[in-house]
């Protein structure tokens, strides 16, 4: 049975970092992976924690794309889900 993780991330106003920490330091995807997580669900809050670029037509398929984009660039070797707020 496949093992969950969900891993926390928030904009910061230029890009995307883990709200979790390990040993003092930002979580990251090798830090599931150690602990032996099959998946990691990708999630970014809502309101303040998403980057959201306003309420015209389509932005919310780009601001989609974009945090897609950025998991699949930091995470590799795990197979990840993305929950895209609306």
């Amino acid at each position: 049975m496949a093992k969950f993780a969900l891993w926390w991330v928030r904009w910061n106003g230029s890009d995307y970092e883990s709200r979790m920490t390990v040993g003092g330091r930002k979580a990251t995807p090798e830090d599931f992976k150690e602990r032996d997580f099959d998946r990691i669900v990708v999630l970014d809050g809502e309101g303040g924690s998403s980057h959201y670029t306003g309420p015209y037509y389509d932005s919310g398929r780009n601001d989609g794309k974009e945090f897609a984009r950025w998991a699949a660039k930091h995470i590799r070797e795990i197979p990840v889900y993305i929950t895209l707020p609306n």
